[in-house]
């Protein structure tokens, strides 16, 4: 079997280990450590910082379409109280779907900051 000069210097070096070593590849001083292993470990961290961007713009996104729910509420509510005929139901529905629409407003405004 053909090794990478690296690679098999590495085994050899294990090899010749009078403490026997589980593998060239263990312990806190491994024997071989291929370059590439670095280059992962500076990706990982990459990725995991990209990860947490992404996941803080899911959630702001989250919040967006909840949102968007209650502002869909609250227009429902001034649409059916638009058409109502009875005076303390428009005005219930009114007041109803105005504190609905705050609430929907302030999440937006929170979140844009």
């Amino acid at each position: 079997m053909q090794f990478s000069p690296d690679l098999q210097a590495a085994i050899e070096v294990w090899a010749n280990d009078p403490n026997g070593g589980e593998t060239p590849f263990s312990g806190d001083n491994p024997a071989y450590y291929p370059t590439a292993w670095g280059d992962g470990e500076a990706l990982r961290e990459q990725a995991a910082s990209e990860f947490d961007q992404g996941d803080f713009y899911d959630q702001r996104g989250d919040k967006f379409v909840a949102a968007t729910v209650l502002l869909t509420v609250a227009l429902a509510l001034f649409g059916v109280a638009s058409v109502i005929w009875l005076r303390r139901w428009r005005l219930g529905l009114t007041v109803g779907g105005s504190a609905i629409m705050v609430a929907g407003a302030s999440v937006v405004v929170v979140n844009l900051v």
